[in-house]
């Protein structure tokens, strides 16, 4: 019997192989009868022929979870030893084919591919999601444990929706941080979304150290890449704002990671004092002005970025 566990989300074709693997042990132990083989490595294949070919006296079902299977030097092989094998058809040895990195499948892997979907007696294909709606369900049962705000959650998928093994990772981080404490959005903006758009912290930089054109080109970059202009003003001003109670000696009034105010505290040294609540009188004002519409938001970050 074929399996076949394929697509572009790379977790969930683990997870799901994973899933197969366990259940198999369960009914058959996990001995003998179980081995995975990557048919990129020389001898790969013939390992695997091998591992149907023989029969053995301690297990009565066999289960080869295969890497690789679409690309590798044996196409032409592996496709002539599926139509001459009865692996096909049979009731005792599976063949479960995990495929995660289908965009680099050349074209005659394709052509097995699409044998191997025709032939395979169970298939799942994992596309990644095309959006938080689409994902929100899988989500929740996944992490069902965690106790996280779904606007947080969206937050995360916003910026990791294309690695969701990068999102899986991230998640399980703030669930470390957090204990049994609820996750926020406030959590994902300070120890996750910063570090996945590089040019946020970038942004961040540049303004700290008081480099206007520096500053100004990594926020146009921000833009280009997607990044709404109302989140890198909100963070800039949450920035700033945690700035002028460190300088004060507030730090315990505020609400902040250690990890956050750690990256704070090591941008403070081009500002003195006086200036950084100069600043944020200022701040208060151009913020008032974009509540009111009077403002735009890439407007109002420019003001502030030349205002250093």
């Amino acid at each position: 019997m074929i399996i076949l566990i394929y697509g572009n989300d790379g977790y969930r074709v683990s997870q799901k192989t994973k899933e197969y693997i366990k259940i198999f042990q369960q009914k058959h132990g996990a001995g003998l009868g179980f081995k995975k083989f990557d048919l990129k490595e020389k001898i790969g294949f013939e390992d695997l022929k091998r591992f149907f070919e023989t029969s053995s006296m301690f297990a009565s079902k066999k289960l080869a979870v295969v890497d690789n299977f679409f690309n590798n030097l044996n196409i032409e092989k592996i496709e002539e030893f599926l139509k001459k094998s009865d692996i096909v058809k049979s009731q005792e040895s599976f063949l479960l084919i995990s495929e995660s990195q289908i965009k680099d499948i050349k074209e005659k892997g394709k052509k097995l591919l699409d044998f191997v979907v025709k032939k395979a007696e169970q298939k799942q294909e994992y596309k990644s999601f095309k959006n938080f709606t689409e994902a929100k369900t899988w989500l929740k049962k996944e992490f069902k444990d965690f106790n996280i705000e779904d606007s947080a959650l969206s937050l995360l998928f916003d910026a990791f929706s294309t690695d969701t093994w990068r999102l899986a990772s991230e998640l399980k981080k703030l669930n470390s941080y957090k204990l049994s404490e609820k996750i926020t959005k406030a959590d994902v903006l300070e120890m996750s979304v910063l570090e996945a758009h590089s040019n946020i912290f970038q942004i961040f930089d540049s303004f700290f150290e008081k480099d206007k054109k520096k500053a100004l080109y990594n926020f146009e970059e921000a833009i280009h890449s997607g990044i709404e202009e109302g989140m890198l003003f909100n963070l800039l001003i949450d920035q700033i704002r945690t700035a002028v109670y460190l300088v004060l000696g507030r730090e315990k009034e505020l609400d902040c990671h250690p990890y956050k105010l750690q990256k704070i505290k090591a941008k403070l040294k081009n500002f003195k004092k006086e200036q950084l609540l100069e600043l944020y009188d200022e701040l208060a004002e151009i913020d008032l002005a974009v509540k009111t519409g009077k403002l735009d938001y890439i407007t109002a970050f420019e003001k502030i970025i030349l205002s250093i």
